[in-house]
This record gives C-alpha cells, sequence and structure tokens, in this order.
C-alpha cells in the first residue's frame, strides 16, 4: 500500500457506522447555517412589540418611519444573506484553530450568561443571543475558506461604494458646512454611518493598501475615497483609526521591500497626504464644527458623562456589568429615542463589557490580542518578497482599534462587526492553511488563495 492510500481522507466504501467525509460536512455546514438563521432573528423581531418590522421592507408606506425603517434593515439583511451564501460552499478545512475558537465561544457565551443572571427577561436576551451573529460569521468564514484577494475586494467595492454615496450627498445636500446634518440624515440607509462604519472604512483602506500592487484602479480609488471621508467623518476615533490603518498597513506590507531611498520617498508623500487632508478636517470639517454647534459640545459633554457613570458602574460590580433599565432620552439636533428595547443605558462606551461583564470584554480583547500577535509573528518569520498582504492589512487594522480606545469593539448586533469578522475569520484560515503548508512540505497547498504582493 504506497502512503497516499495510507492517508487518504476519503473511503469509497465507508465502515458500518461511519459517514462520508462528505456528508459529515455537510450536516456540519446545515447545522451552522440552522444557528446562524436563529442567531439574526433578533435583528427582524421586535420582542416587546410583538412584531416584525421585517415586513416594513415592504409594507408601511404610509407610516411616517417607514422609509427608514426599511432602509435600516436593508444592510444587515445583506449581512446575513451574505453569511447565508458562504455556508453554502463546501469546506476545505475541518476545524478552526482551537484557541481561538475557544475564546471567542466563552466570550458570547459569558455575555448571555451574565445577561441572564441579570433578569434580562425576553427582550433582553433576545440582544444577548445577537451576539452569537458575529461568531458564526467567523465560523463561516473559516470553514468556507475565501481568498484573501477575493475577501478585500469584497470589502474595497463595499466600502467605497457607500464612501461614494455618502460624498455625494454631503456635497449636494449644503456641503461641508451641513456635513453633521447630513451625517444624521445617513444614518437611515446605512445603520451606524456615523459610529461604527469608520471601522470598516478604516479596514477597507488598510486592504486597499496592500492590494495597491496586484489591483491598483479599484486599491487607488478606495485609498482617495477613505481619504476624502475624513473631513466629513463624525466619529473621532474613527479618524484616528483611519489614519493609523493607513500608515500602519504601508508598514506592514511594503516597507521592508523597499530601498532606503524608496522608504523615505513613500513617508514623505505619506506625510504629505495626510497633512492635506488632516488641514482640512481639521480647519473645516466636522471636528471643527463641533467647536460652534452648541448640539454637539452638549451632546460631547453627554457622552463623557455617561461614560463616566458606567465604568463606575461597572467598577463597583466587574462580574454583572452595568445595570439594566428603561428609558427615554432626547438626541442631538432634536430627535428622541426610545430605549425600552435597548439596555443597558444610553451609552456605547465599552458596550461588549457593559453587556457582559469584564470577562466577556476582556476575552474579546484576548481573542483579537491573540490573533494580531498570530499575524505578526507570521510578519516576523516571512521574507519580504513572500509575504502575504492580506496579513498585513488585517494586522494594521487591528492596531488602529488600539488608539481608538476600544470604541469601536462593538461587534454584536451590527453589521460592520459582522464584516470585520468575516474579514479576521478568512485571515485564521489563511493562518491555518499555511501551516499545514510548512508541516506537509507542499508549496501548491495554498495556491488558491495566498497571492504575494509582488504578483499580479
Amino acid at each position: 500500500m504506497s502512503d497516499l492510500s495510507k492517508h487518504s481522507t476519503t473511503d469509497a466504501h465507508p465502515r458500518p457506522g461511519h459517514e462520508p467525509d462528505g456528508e459529515v460536512s455537510t450536516r456540519a455546514d446545515r447545522l451552522v447555517g440552522a444557528v446562524f438563521l436563529i442567531a439574526v432573528l433578533p435583528l427582524f423581531v421586535d420582542a416587546a412589540q410583538r412584531t416584525m418590522p421585517v415586513f416594513q421592507l415592504v409594507t408601511g408606506f404610509g407610516e411616517p418611519d417607514a422609509a427608514g425603517s426599511r432602509l435600516h434593515l436593508v444592510l444587515p439583511l445583506v449581512a446575513v444573506l451574505a453569511v447565508v451564501g458562504l455556508l453554502r460552499r463546501r469546506p476545505s478545512l475541518r476545524r478552526p484553530l482551537p484557541v481561538l475558537v475557544l475564546l471567542m465561544v466563552l466570550g458570547f457565551t459569558i455575555s448571555i450568561a451574565w445577561g441572564l443572571s441579570q433578569g434580562a427577561g425576553l427582550v433582553g436576551l433576545v440582544f444577548f443571543v445577537q451576539t452569537i451573529v458575529p461568531l458564526v460569521a467567523w465560523l463561516a468564514a473559516y470553514r468556507v475558506s475565501p481568498a484573501p484577494r477575493t475577501v478585500a475586494r469584497a470589502v474595497m467595492v463595499g466600502v467605497l461604494v457607500v464612501v461614494v454615496i455618502a460624498l455625494g450627498y454631503t456635497l449636494l445636500d449644503g456641503g461641508i458646512d451641513n456635513a453633521y446634518y447630513s451625517s444624521i440624515a445617513l444614518e437611515d440607509p446605512f445603520p451606524q454611518y456615523r459610529a461604527y462604519f469608520p471601522a470598516l472604512v478604516a479596514l477597507a483602506i488598510a486592504l486597499a493598501v496592500a492590494h495597491v500592487r496586484t489591483d491598483r484602479v479599484l486599491s487607488v480609488a478606495t485609498i482617495v475615497g477613505c481619504l476624502c471621508l475624513l473631513p466629513v467623518m463624525w466619529s473621532r476615533a474613527g479618524i484616528l483609526m483611519v489614519v493609523v490603518a493607513f500608515v500602519a498597513s504601508i508598514f506592514f506590507c511594503h516597507f521592508r521591500g523597499l530601498t532606503w531611498r524608496r522608504r523615505v520617498g513613500v513617508a514623505v508623500v505619506t506625510a504629505v497626504v495626510l497633512g492635506a487632508v488632516g488641514a482640512a478636517t481639521v480647519t473645516v470639517g466636522l471636528t471643527e464644527q463641533r467647536t460652534r454647534l452648541n448640539d454637539l459640545q452638549a451632546s460631547d459633554s453627554d457622552r463623557i458623562a455617561l461614560a463616566e457613570e458606567s465604568s463606575e458602574r461597572i467598577a463597583s460590580n466587574p462580574f454583572v456589568g452595568d445595570a439594566f433599565r428603561t428609558h427615554g432620552s432626547d438626541l442631538v439636533g432634536g430627535a428622541v429615542a426610545n430605549f425600552d428595547r435597548l439596555f443597558p443605558s444610553h451609552n456605547q462606551y465599552l458596550d461588549f463589557g457593559i453587556r457582559g461583564g469584564l470577562p466577556a470584554l476582556l476575552l474579546l480583547v484576548a481573542f483579537l490580542a491573540l490573533t494580531s500577535w498570530l499575524l505578526f509573528w507570521r510578519w516576523i518569520r516571512s521574507d519580504p518578497a513572500e509575504f502575504n498582504p492580506f496579513y498585513g492589512a488585517v494586522l494594521a487594522f487591528l492596531m488602529a482599534l488600539i488608539p481608538a480606545g476600544l470604541t469601536e469593539l462593538y461587534i454584536s448586533q451590527t453589521w460592520t462587526g459582522v464584516a470585520i469578522m468575516l474579514v479576521l475569520g478568512a485571515a485564521a484560515r489563511q493562518l491555518e492553511l499555511d501551516r499545514l503548508v510548512v508541516r506537509s512540505g507542499d508549496a501548491t497547498a495554498g495556491v488558491e488563495s495566498y497571492e504575494p504582493s509582488g504578483r499580479s
């Protein structure tokens, strides 16, 4: 019997009680798909009102808030369909990195467990269950093994489309002087546009820098669009994330392979570009408008006060998290938000820790830190000419989370979070595949999804 037959993974005639690998994989995929569909149901079910807002996609045209609600549900629905589409593909690897999966499962399980222990009830449980969605998205990306270049293109195209629409609407709706109120209007078609979409912008610009040699037109368009969005970006932490991701991706993906003279040239060009964008952001952008718009100043004061109160509550009982409360609140710009369906408070700082206590937050941070370390270790050990730029882009994005003060770690109930976890899952899969290639010595095992930065 040859060595190949000894290590064969498929049997023409399976033994009694044993199923072929293909059937096992299919069953596993169906199970994961079912769990995902159950987990995303809260996106479309209002447990408090016993209604299904998803029907507003096709009905309720006469209601005042129908249009906004209809648009608000579009992107989460797209995220759901994207993951379900991925799950239809046959997986090429059986098991993900055990430590990463353990951290994810523990983090989300603790979050849900603490919510139940605090009497969250049906509505509270609905929101806690949604924390499963990013986990399943990560597992889906890992199992189906999407090619890194395909993932990068998808993120760049998606973000670029939103950026073009946002910039066009802002310029047509009163220009940069009215950018703040334009950003409020953009929250309807693009949920979390102001607070959490900047995280995707940072991810997209990092991927664009990484793939500028292989996808020049798309990458350059993405870089230009993301930088042009900075002056009209609401989140100051988001602006910082984009800048850090841009610089870090240049460093991780290209700097080692350049001569000293080219390094100086790249550094000078980067400084000039960021200087021009920074000047526009500080002088006429949304950040400057905070000094002359009273409602923005009040919003900043309220957010800081709420964050301080929440931090004190967490510190007094770190294993439980924030208190569960229901209340109404006046938002900036005269809008009124009803928080009867939300908890624990009108505050998004350290949201994951607030919901599940500090253990859940620390486990999430540990998961991201471990992923960063694995990517950084691969960057150190790899030859610059053979280093996969996708790793550098994801590592640059994870580094950009640090100066943002963890305010962008809101990865539950958010389509931006699902997209980010899909990318992290693809990176984890590629790391595992590369490790298998090294162990087996098969240089062709990773050809499908491995593209060095210098290869066209």
